[in-house]
């Protein structure tokens, strides 16, 4: 089973969708940066030199003209070319930065962005692996934290009327504390009942996911990751 207290991540996982600007890149320095694929030349002309590239280069190799110089010029980054079709090129980063390099706590950005079917698979990738690592998504303002049905509750500490949403993946039975609109014991599920905009009334919310799966979404605070335990 994964641990769900998020402690600062080992390490970001970009892939090649959407980015963060240099400034959000900048507040989060001292974290290695992955690349998935063709995420290397948005990350490159920003002047971030990533520690590592990994994809089957569909992407990449179209732009490789403009990134070669910088990446084989670099000390820090590792090239892995992953030509295998079986699996997506954010599957391959992740399988690299989990079981070669040891990071078990991933922030991972660019996840939407581009074509809608890209990113819906990318999400049920993020929730597959969400249960094998510790995995938390910046998606523009907010962070999204896997969260699966297990015998403990899940604590947060936020701001009372902090926005927050449960998003049923696709399912889960939950019942809350410490929301305006709280749950008792009662069934989120996609395409019948959401659960997007709560808001917490008390600095210490607390969820008990008795059964499936959802992503909880939490504002940044001080630009680090949200403390879920």
């Amino acid at each position: 089973m994964p641990f769900f207290s998020y402690p600062q991540p080992d390490c970001i996982v970009a892939l090649n969708s959407a980015l963060p600007d240099r400034s959000w890149f900048d507040a989060h320095a001292a974290l290695p940066v992955f690349a998935a694929d063709g995420a290397a030349v948005p990350l490159l002309y920003m002047n971030i030199r990533p520690a590592g590239v990994v994809g089957d280069f569909d992407s990449l190799l179209p732009n490789i003209e403009r990134t070669q110089t910088h990446l084989t010029n670099s000390m820090f980054t590792e090239i892995r070319h992953e030509p295998s079709q079986e699996s997506t090129d954010f599957e391959k980063v992740l399988e690299y930065v989990i079981t070669e390099k040891n990071m078990n706590n991933i922030l991972i950005v660019g996840l939407h962005g581009g074509e809608f079917d890209h990113t819906l698979n990318n999400l049920s990738i993020f929730m597959r692996y969400g249960q094998r690592a510790n995995l938390c998504l910046y998606a523009e303002t907010m962070f999204a934290i896997p969260l699966y049905a297990r015998d403990e509750p899940y604590h947060w500490s936020v701001a009372p009327n902090t926005l927050v949403s449960l998003i049923p993946q696709p399912h889960a039975r939950m019942t809350t504390e410490g929301l305006q609109w709280n749950l008792n014991n009662e069934m989120l599920e996609l395409a019948h009942r959401e659960g997007a905009r709560n808001r917490t009334t008390a600095w210490e919310s607390v969820i008990t996911l008795h059964e499936g799966a959802l992503l909880l979404f939490l504002p940044p605070t001080r630009m680090q990751m949200p403390v879920v335990s």
